[in-house]
């Protein structure tokens, strides 16, 4: 495996568990509807 498919795979893998952290935890904000999910700004 190369560097930049480790980089690929690791990014990856943070990203599913930022999702996965949302759905347990949402976050207390004003959207409270959307959960933030694909809504970076």
């Amino acid at each position: 495996m190369s560097d930049l498919e480790f980089a690929m795979q690791l990014s990856l893998a943070e990203e599913q568990s930022r999702k996965d952290a949302e759905d347990a935890f949402p976050p207390l904000s004003p959207a409270a509807g959307s959960k933030g999910k694909g809504r970076m700004w």
